[in-house]
């Protein structure tokens, strides 16, 4: 997936995993305002943090969420009647931290989508207590409008989700999709029917609060203990429901991306010089397919290591099938990107009716796309483990091992 610029909370990093809780008394004697106000204005600031060390990224996101978190149990705690502690919950809810006990080792985890780091399970319940209580007096506020309530319990039941990649949730022999979709669907029913403002109101995308909830469960399903079947049944049930036609056709879509799995997928365009080639031209041999464009950066960046895999399998029945969706005005920096780097695996480009019906198909959104495909033609895994090279080549050995 392609890497996304997270929100963060931007201040000093004192240690890497104990936070102090900043105290009222570091403050001059004086009003109770003006020491709320002073203490609000030192607050850890929302800004945005570019990285190209996804390791130090999502570490970090961990840091700074939980002394974010921190800081605003001191507020909360400090000046019981400042209407600003709503605005902190709501945030530190949006931005949660996992408690890790070592967020270095659990970013680097993350990225190999393994999601074993171990949790601190003393902190996170102490949090838990405290957070039933700021719940409860958010919930009964009269100045918290009924949308901010709403948006506050969807953000639980997406947490819940992202929750049960963690060793704290898993063990269970099915993540409960049948529940969570009941949860979903009559959120959905609010979102799309009476929250008066919606800033995507054309159409579903994974920025959207109802999609994206649906994310884990149908790109990372192993980690939630989910079948095939649990994905299409989960699927079904929303296309079958009375919700907004926008989520059933976003549904539909992710539905046909899963029946891959069951029909060979179908992709086909131009090569670099103008010659017909399609991906039926490497049955019998295991596909990566990369779909990328020149301008992202992560897709670019993924490519050395990729070829790493790919010098290291290509004789033993794998290769590469990198789609480009750019366009034709691309060619020369496509392929001097595809020189530059070396890559001497097929190269496929599709032009902007190809790109277009693909992501339309398949309610695919950005790049990278990324398919494993078997022998037969059909998706072995869409995203999920292959969705970076360390994890493509953690499954390629134990497959090629089990021959």
């Amino acid at each position: 997936m392609k890497f996304k610029i997270l929100m963060l909370v931007a201040l000093k990093i004192t240690c890497t995993h104990q936070i102090k809780s900043q105290n009222i008394n570091t403050y001059p004697k004086g009003s109770i305002q003006k020491n709320a106000d002073l203490m609000w204005s030192d607050r850890p600031k929302l800004t945005y943090e570019i990285s190209t060390d996804r390791v130090t990224f999502f570490s970090n996101l961990e840091i700074r969420s939980l002394e974010y978190r921190e800081w605003g149990i001191s507020f909360w705690k400090a000046f019981p009647h400042d209407q600003r502690r709503f605005t902190w919950f709501e945030e530190t809810v949006a931005i949660s931290p996992r408690y890790f006990v070592d967020p270095k080792l659990a970013a680097q985890d993350r990225i190999l989508e393994s999601y074993q780091a171990k949790i601190d399970y003393s902190a996170k319940q102490k949090w838990e207590l405290q957070y039933q209580k700021f719940r409860k007096e958010y919930m009964e506020s009269p100045i918290v409008t009924s949308t901010k309530k709403w948006e506050l319990k969807f953000a639980e039941l997406s947490n819940s989700v992202m929750m049960g990649m963690y060793p704290d949730n898993q063990g269970r022999k099915h993540f409960n999709y049948v529940s969570f979709v009941r949860n979903l669907l009559k959120y959905a029913k609010y979102y799309y029917e009476e929250i008066p403002y919606k800033p995507y109101k054309t159409t579903p995308v994974l920025s959207d609060k109802i999609t994206s909830t649906l994310y884990v469960p149908i790109e990372h399903p192993r980690f939630l203990n989910m079948t095939v079947d649990d994905q299409k049944n989960m699927l079904k049930m929303i296309i079958e429901s009375e919700v907004d036609k926008r989520l059933k056709e976003f549904a539909a879509k992710k539905l046909s991306v899963i029946s891959l799995k069951d029909i060979p997928l179908n992709l086909a365009g131009l090569t670099p010089d103008s010659n017909h080639i399609d991906l039926k031209d490497y049955l019998n041999k295991l596909v990566f397919v990369d779909i990328w464009s020149i301008g992202c950066s992560s897709c670019i960046a993924m490519m050395p290591k990729l070829k790493k895999v790919y010098e290291k399998y290509k004789t033993r029945g794998f290769t590469v099938l990198s789609v480009d969706v750019s366009g034709p005005k691309y060619y020369q920096q496509i392929m001097r990107i595809h020189h530059e780097i070396g890559a001497d695996w097929p190269f496929m480009l599709l032009n902007n009716d190809q790109y277009n019906t693909l992501f339309s198909t398949y309610g695919m959104l950005g790049v990278p796309q990324t398919f494993l495909v078997g022998k037969d033609g059909k998706v072995i895994m869409y995203k999920d483990q292959v969705s970076s090279p360390e994890g493509l080549e953690e499954y390629l050995n134990k497959y090629f091992s089990d021959l």
